[in-house]
């Protein structure tokens, strides 16, 4: 990925998939690799997340090595790979992968999702008692 594909992306896919009516409620958070702190990535996010940016050099800054703070970073790709086992047997290919990946996110159960989303509150509350260090007691639960 470079930073042109990553606003192409971002241009096509990202704003294309956001349903108009809900795109004011939403929040969009990356990491600040080169291809997402590029200036024009950074306007094309600024654009579409007026303010609601947490990026590298976005309206709020993204906390370095925060992975506690990212649903994605602290549930799903864990999840995934052990519980539904992307990685079973070896994918055949690239499109194999992904076709795994999405059906596994597909298949994560609703309950699970709002668990661990009301858990969410409480991480991000620990995080600030911690000073913002790893939060080595907080495990998801099923």
């Amino acid at each position: 990925m470079n930073a042109q594909l990553y606003k192409v992306m971002l241009e096509t896919y990202l704003h294309s998939e956001l349903h108009p009516r809900q795109q004011d409620l939403l929040w969009f958070q990356q990491y600040g690799t080169t291809d997402h702190a590029a200036e024009f990535s950074m306007q094309v996010l600024r654009t579409i997340f007026p303010g609601r940016h947490i990026s590298r050099f976005g309206e709020i800054t993204w906390p370095s090595r925060s992975p506690d703070h990212a649903v994605p970073d602290y549930f799903l790709w864990g999840y995934i790979t052990n519980k539904v086992r992307v990685y079973a047997t070896l994918p055949a290919n690239i499109a194999d992968l992904k076709q795994r990946i999405m059906e596994s996110i597909q298949g994560i159960p609703k309950e699970t999702l709002q668990r661990v989303m009301t858990a969410f509150p409480s991480r991000l509350q620990e995080c600030i008692e911690r000073h913002a260090g790893h939060l080595q007691s907080v495990t998801f639960k099923q």
